[in-house]
């Protein structure tokens, strides 16, 4: 495809960010398993930023529930499940029940203490229900009396007995709405189970609405942000890269505009925000839009592209945070321009291809 071709060019591009967009209709559903001892209730309130005074628990149940297994309505697109196991998922054999046993996207078994081997069936039989299945030992306080090689040894045990390869430790001491209120919040681990989630769910074009019922937009915002603009610069070394690279920021804008305020912008309305925002800048991104001076196959073309896309994202999400409209041309090609003169003179090949550094730029950007 020819850059000069206008038509063709927008038609490509409209064609993958139709291809790659979130689709905002879908639902996601989590299953949390496990033994009333392991804490789920405090694991479910600090895996979606809840305090004590707003557990999950009191956003309301939905139809179906009976003392062992709950079902929560989060909002329009996200559900959770909290379960001793499958099998009492399935006793509640009612067409509620069926309904969010099919679509269940991600299991979390939790589990705490030291390794039991009858927790390998309960494991095995959900894995093989539900494939995206993530194992968690919660309650990591539990072991603070042992050095590292103690925990270590703990970590492999629980492989071992339940045959799984990554297990993910977390704290959530506190987060149970029946703690008391003077033992101070505790959480670790949680964030790094949350990455895992979001990235299976990107495969499934979800992961935008679980970010969207998560209280903290800033850390979402920047993990759609670091994504895009990895994927702009790698996608630089391919040919028609720059349809490739305004498909993703299109993507990404369309993604942080909902992420903040719900609202669902056509791929026309996201154009238009990119154009404005440009202004007198638009010689600085014809790279992105149309030129063919840059090969679109070397270091510098994806310095460019990182740059431009990283500057675009960042002013995005400084404007959305501030609770400003991208409508607004004139604050934002502002924000843009000096967002653009920051990025510019802090990204380097060296350092783009240094692991954690577009994030870390973002927490300074944003």
């Amino acid at each position: 495809m020819e850059n000069s071709n206008e038509e063709a060019f927008n038609e490509e591009v409209y064609r993958y960010y139709e291809e790659n967009k979130p689709d905002l209709s879908k639902v996601v559903t989590i299953a949390f398993i496990g033994k009333v001892s392991s804490g789920k209730s405090s694991l479910i309130n600090a895996f979606f930023e809840r305090g004590r005074d707003d557990a999950i628990a009191k956003v309301g149940a939905t139809s179906g529930v009976t003392t062992e297994v709950k079902f929560f309505k989060l909002n329009e697109n996200v559900y959770i499940v909290d379960s001793p196991g499958l099998d009492d998922i399935k006793k509640e054999n009612s067409e509620a029940t069926e309904r969010f046993l099919e679509s269940i996207d991600i299991a979390i078994f939790v589990v705490s203490g030291s390794a039991d081997k009858t927790q390998k069936v309960n494991f095995s039989g959900v894995k093989y229900k539900i494939p995206d299945t993530l194992f968690v030992l919660n309650k990591k306080d539990d072991f603070d009396d042992l050095d590292e090689s103690g925990v270590d040894d703990v970590v492999t045990q629980w492989k071992t007995s339940v045959g799984v390869d990554q297990v993910f430790q977390t704290c959530a001491k506190g987060y149970d709405p029946k703690s008391r209120k003077d033992i101070p919040l505790r959480i670790e681990g949680v964030d790094a189970l949350k990455a895992h989630v979001y990235k299976i769910l990107s495969e499934k074009k979800k992961d935008i609405l679980l970010k969207k019922s998560m209280k903290d937009k800033r850390s979402a915002a920047i993990s759609i942000a670091v994504t895009a603009t990895l994927s702009a610069a790698g996608s630089s070394f391919i040919p028609a890269s720059t349809v490739y690279i305004t498909g993703i920021q299109m993507t990404a804008l369309s993604s942080l505009v909902y992420l903040y305020t719900g609202e669902v912008l056509d791929k026309k309305s996201i154009v238009t925000i990119m154009f404005s925002m440009l202004g007198q800048n638009v010689g600085k991104s014809i790279f992105i839009f149309f030129a063919s001076m840059f090969p679109g196959v070397d270091a510098v073309g994806a310095v460019v592209a990182a740059t431009v896309t990283a500057a675009m994202l960042a002013a995005a999400i400084s404007f959305l945070e501030s609770g400003k409209s991208l409508n607004d041309a004139a604050g934002f090609n502002d924000m843009y321009k000096k967002t653009y003169s920051t990025v510019k003179s802090m990204l380097n090949v060296k350092d783009m291809t240094s692991e954690g550094f577009i994030e870390r730029l973002f927490n300074k950007l944003v």
